[in-house]
């Protein structure tokens, strides 16, 4: 059963992070002990409606999965603009790759998500070879998808 994303608790339990980490498509192939591991390196956060969330450049010193509320993705000096909410995440590439931010985020309603920091995510990563495989399995469907996709236009 997918959690109630009308009312999301607030104070969520390791095992209730888990259900909503699950949901993320960067976890999508890891196992439920995976998924518990890194439910527990998570941190519940709120923003209220304009905070910045991360500017364009930082560093990516984290991942935040998207519970409830709408981020706002802004390029500086470019036309670039996106909005990702529910059920997705944001900093993937950052947290992946140790690239500063791309782009600037800026909380478009309230927004409540679960972040992991980049340090945590790296030590657990280490002792934990199987969610290694499971991220760069996902990775990897991901490419072949995009390049398919590009092929057949």
């Amino acid at each position: 059963m997918a959690p109630d994303t009308n009312n999301p608790p607030h104070g969520l339990t390791t095992l209730e992070k888990m259900k909503w980490l699950r949901n993320a498509i960067i976890f999508a192939n890891c196992k439920t002990d995976q998924l518990l591991a890194l439910a527990s390196i998570s941190k519940e956060v709120t923003y209220k409606p304009n905070d910045v969330i991360f500017r364009e450049n930082e560093p990516g010193d984290s991942l935040l999965y998207i519970i409830k509320g709408r981020v706002r993705l802004r390029k500086e000096g470019t036309q670039y603009e996106s909005i990702v909410g529910e059920g997705e995440t944001v900093g993937t590439l950052s947290i992946l790759d140790g690239q500063p931010r791309a782009a600037t985020g800026i909380a478009e309603d309230e927004v409540l998500g679960l972040e992991i920091a980049a340090e945590d995510f790296y030590e657990l990563l280490s002792d934990n070879v199987e969610i290694v495989q499971g991220i760069f399995s996902r990775l990897t469907q991901e490419i072949r998808s995009y390049r398919y996709r590009q092929s057949s236009l």
